[in-house]
This record gives C-alpha cells, structure tokens and sequence, in this order.
C-alpha cells in the first residue's frame, strides 16, 4: 500500500512485463469462474458484466496514452516492492507470475512486495525521481545513516 500512496504503479503492470514475466492467467484463483461467466453471456454487455472483478486486470499492463499517467522507471526492477509474488493469487500450487531467464526454463521465485526485507534501490531511484529535490540524492542519504542498507 505504501508503493501506491507514493506514486508507484506495479512493475508487473509495466508495457514491457513480457520481456521479463511469465503471465500465467489460467492458473488465477478465479479464472474458471471468470471463463464460465463469459461463455454463458449472449451479449456484448453481458460479456463486460462477467470479467468485472476478475482479478487478472492487476497483472496486465497499464493504459499508457494519458499524459502524465502511468510513467515507468527505465529499468524493471524484480526486488521492486511492487512486484506480486509468483503464488499471489493463485490456484494452490500453481504459479502465476514466473521471472523469464534467457535461454531457460522460467522460475516461480518471485517475492512480494510485502515480504521484501528492504526497499530496492530501483524502488529509492523512483522515488527520486518522483520527488526530485537538489538538496537529496540515494548516495547521500546513504553516507549519512549507517544504519540505512538499501538491497541492490
């Protein structure tokens, strides 16, 4: 919740999530019912009615052509505090997010945001440059609180 209070969007929701996630929208909680509401619909409206609340929609990417909205940090950052795991939202032991490896089978080992330890230092960088201000920057602050470890 602090990720959207601050102005963050989540990073599986990224244009570009493909190139790095495995979106496995079958194995959803609620695809079955969400599928089944769909096929018994005879109409167009009725077909909108059904996929309301389907939970898929907070994995997808993001509308993109609003000035102003849904603005990305350039690289995409899987310590990221807004990141889903790779179980969230699942049916029992079926993965729906898995991080992509090139020329690899992909992994269900993401983490969620919550269960990070510490914020990422993508996560410290959009913060910057969501707020700039000249007076901070992530290396200063870093100096300056022994006890402030940012993950890298």
């Amino acid at each position: 919740m602090a990720g959207h209070a601050i102005g963050f969007d989540h990073e599986q929701s990224r244009p570009d999530a493909s190139q790095y996630l495995d979106f496995r929208c079958g194995n959803l909680r609620d695809y079955e019912e969400t599928k089944r509401k769909i096929e018994e619909a005879n109409n167009g409206d009725t077909i909108e009615d059904a996929k309301y609340g389907f939970s898929a929609e907070h994995f997808l990417p993001e509308v993109t052509s609003a000035l102003g909205f849904a603005q990305w940090s350039k690289d995409f950052d899987d310590e990221s505090i807004m990141l889903y795991g790779s179980y969230d939202g699942s049916k029992v032991d079926r993965p729906v997010l898995l991080r992509k490896r090139k020329g690899r089978a992909s992994v269900p080992d993401l983490k969620m945001g919550g269960w990070a330890q510490a914020v990422s230092m993508g996560d410290v960088a959009r913060v910057c440059q969501l707020y700039p201000d000249e007076q901070f920057n992530a290396e200063e602050a870093n100096d300056s609180d022994p006890g402030w470890a940012p993950t890298s």
